[in-house]
């Protein structure tokens, strides 16, 4: 079994070294490789790269994370790719737990773990423990599976599907919900073995934070990129612009309330709550990858 772990880069200086050291620090057995797809950067970027031997890396122009990142897995050589941001990072143990749990279920066609959101100094914000993956749920309400620092087996990518690099905001969701409508499987690994960051430059902060006119423009492309998802993978809801957007509000409701309860029988309201008192490693370093 070999990985290949593939990050999409683009003046991410700041963070990149972790991201590599993340994976270069795993005390795994596993086969691997790192390929970053680099989009043209102006920073430090280069810089780093070229002082790691191990990486295959290239620099270009490209048409956003979507592109770069299609760039990447077409080189990839392993059994499993594991999509990993520049300013992500994992977590120990994370290769072999992956590895244990396509070993025990070889059909599974992907493996997502709990994470962490940390801030951009590396702490702790909440923990997240993800419900099972359902496509209709993505669809309607979201992208509440992790794609960075998830791993989707090789067969995904050779039946044609790819990240649109037409979304700019909401390819992870566009990417989940594809797999679902193709009845790919994707299963859950209990334990953290990813980090997630919010900075400011990050295009998730970026739709809630920063200046009301490119927010709202943000917030525009976020609702044309879901209208268009929903065309795609969701039901098909006939010509009637009243009976489309009453149904999907409706769906959205039921899935909405669904995903809560799962959220209740995992224990996740829970875990909010200790994490808001300052347990659950709130505030804590996951850097670990610099000790």
């Amino acid at each position: 079994m070999k990985m290949s772990i593939v990050t999409a880069s683009l003046n991410q200086g700041p963070f990149i070294r972790d991201c590599i050291e993340s994976v270069r620090r795993q005390q795994s057995a596993v086969a691997w490789e790192h390929i970053i797809a680099d989009g043209g950067s102006t920073d430090e970027t280069l810089a780093i790269l070229e002082s790691y031997e191990h990486l295959s890396w290239k620099s270009e122009p490209d048409e956003g994370q979507s592109d770069a990142f299609n760039k990447g897995q077409h080189q990839a050589s392993g059994d499993w790719i594991i999509w990993l941001n520049a300013d992500d990072f994992l977590m120990p143990g994370a290769l072999d737990a992956f590895a244990a749990a396509a070993t025990r279920d070889p059909s599974a066609d992907g493996f997502y773990s709990d994470y962490y959101y940390v801030d951009a100094e590396g702490r702790v914000l909440k923990r997240r423990r993800p419900v099972r993956f359902n496509p209709s749920m993505v669809t309607y309400i979201g992208p509440y599976v992790p794609t960075s620092g998830s791993v989707y087996h090789r067969r995904i990518f050779e039946s044609g599907i790819l990240l649109d690099k037409n979304f700019r905001i909401c390819m992870d969701r566009d990417f989940l919900a594809h797999l679902g409508s193709h009845g790919f499987r994707l299963e859950h690994v209990r334990g953290y073995f990813s980090a997630f960051r919010e900075h400011g430059d990050n295009v998730h902060l970026q739709s809630v934070q920063g200046d009301v006119e490119r927010r709202e423009r943000m917030k525009r492309k976020a609702a044309a990129e879901h209208e268009l998802i929903e065309q795609r993978y969701g039901l098909r809801l006939g010509h009637s612009s009243v009976v489309r957007r009453a149904t999907r509000a409706a769906l959205a409701a039921y899935f909405r309330a669904y995903y809560r309860a799962e959220k209740l029988v995992r224990g996740m309201y829970a875990d909010a709550v200790v994490d808001r008192l300052g347990g659950g490693r709130v505030g804590s370093s996951t850097l670990w990858m610099r000790d």
